[in-house]
């Protein structure tokens, strides 16, 4: 599965996540945002408007392509009492009110059918 490496390219503030014990993963939460936002645009408004020291998911679907935004050790924040445990996805888009593109949903099936293996 082709992955993209954005985890140089998108701003992060200079505290670095803390790790986290990757033997204690056992599952995603895949999330989605108000509007399609951009992933930079999401990664400036954790660090400046949350004060996170970046973007807040391990991994993000965007146009049917899966990016790196964090590596899969770094406790991010995206799920209240499961960052320990959870690697976190960002689909942008508002799913209440729209589908996602057919090529995100294939390319967020790819995501977890090797996170599946990696887990």
């Amino acid at each position: 599965m082709l992955t993209v490496d954005l985890r140089t390219k998108l701003i992060r503030s200079t505290t670095p996540w803390v790790k986290r014990d990757t033997a204690l993963l056992c599952g995603v939460v895949i999330h989605h945002s108000e509007d399609r936002k951009t992933l930079e645009s999401i990664a400036r408004g954790h660090v400046y408007g949350n004060g996170w020291s970046g973007i807040g998911y391990t991994y993000g679907v965007f146009h049917g392509v899966v990016y790196k935004l964090n590596d899969i050790e770094a406790k991010t924040y995206h799920s209240v009492n499961h960052d320990d445990t959870r690697v976190g996805i960002i689909v942008p888009g508002n799913y209440d009110v729209s589908t996602p593109h057919p090529n995100d949903m294939h390319a967020l099936a790819r995501l977890c059918a090797s996170l599946i293996t990696e887990l």
